[in-house]
């Protein structure tokens, strides 16, 4: 396939020696051990909901786990298979309301990978306080494809050679020190397009990608290659960018311009016209609870919107305040 023709390019176009071949052994990479140290962030995966009956949030939130480990260690201290958590919390994520619901979703049912720490959260009438599981970084996946084997990050070695069989990937175990080198990245069981399958691995050398799978040798006549089988691709989840506008047909069908909050398009350290920009959202606009016609500077006539040059601070401008009022 064209995915595998490019992983072997980038080996025989590289200017530095060759690499050796190894010996012949035809194995599976074996896990490492539970006393391999957790650096950073650990990274979790939801296990389950917690279907128990009882009252939110002693109950009615999700079991997660650390990837990778037979024991995780929950917010009293102690290791267990899963731990409890009362909510999963995005805000770190910078996400808007709907992708922030749509992550949750896909990581209820396993689908997302969250990068952050079990974390105290004290609800009212609860003074002791609930785990909930504070991400940092997301991984969401991107096919229905089953995950087997262990997760890694694929990343650039740094190694580069005049010929293949080449270790100029490695495989970095999550939740662990482990670092095993790779000549070959498979994606065939994904049942990828050769361009689809090209840009994971690109995206591996450029910022590294969080993957699922395990580590097969194998030997040619070229030598002895250690081939990473992709079961599952996880790509980092990143905001959307915000598109600003100045009324919903620069906005496409289904969306408008939300109007509620004074944006500009000004590019940090410059100066610009004062213009109010909307940002597109999905769906109708909310009914118009009020408006700043005549009305600028203060309340609606109802009260319940303001159009003030406070309410974008407080976030309870009406609905046609930067068209009406700026």
């Amino acid at each position: 396939m064209r995915f595998r023709s490019l992983l072997a390019a980038s080996l025989l176009l590289a200017p530095l020696a060759a690499c050796a071949p190894e010996s012949s052994v035809a194995t599976t990479e074996a896990d490492d051990t539970e006393e391999s140290a957790v650096s950073g962030d650990t990274v979790f995966v939801v296990t389950r909901q917690d279907m128990r009956k009882c009252a939110f949030p002693m109950c009615g939130g999700v079991f997660v786990k650390a990837v990778n480990k037979s024991k995780t260690k929950c917010l009293d201290g102690t290791k267990q298979e899963e731990c409890y958590v009362s909510a999963i919390d995005v805000d770190a994520l910078g996400l808007s309301e709907n992708q922030a619901a749509d992550v949750r979703a896909a990581a209820t049912s396993g689908q997302v990978l969250l990068s952050g720490e079990i974390a105290k959260v004290t609800p009212e009438g609860f003074p002791n306080g609930y785990g909930a599981l504070k991400a940092f970084k997301a991984f969401q996946a991107a096919t229905d494809s089953e995950v087997t084997g262990s997760y890694y990050t694929l990343q650039s070695s740094g190694i580069t050679c005049i010929k293949a069989p080449c270790p100029s990937v490695e495989a970095a175990k999550l939740n662990s020190t482990s670092i095993k080198p790779v000549t070959d990245v498979d994606f065939s069981a994904l049942g990828l397009s050769d361009e689809q399958a090209s840009a994971y691995l690109t995206t591996v050398f450029e910022t590294g990608l969080v993957v699922s799978g395990k580590i097969v040798s194998k030997t040619t006549s070229l030598g002895k290659h250690k081939v990473f089988q992709v079961s599952q691709v996880f790509p980092t989840v990143e905001a959307a960018s915000q598109q600003l506008c100045l009324g919903d047909d620069e906005c496409g069908a289904g969306n408008h311009c939300d109007m509620s909050v004074c944006l500009s398009n000004c590019p940090e350290g410059m100066v610009c016209p004062a213009v109010c920009y909307g940002a597109c959202a999905a769906g109708e606009p909310a009914p118009a609870g009020g408006s700043c016609a005549q009305s600028c500077g203060g309340p609606s006539p109802d009260e319940s919107c303001y159009c003030d040059d406070l309410c974008a601070q407080y976030g309870d401008c009406c609905a046609d305040y930067a068209a009406v009022c700026n």
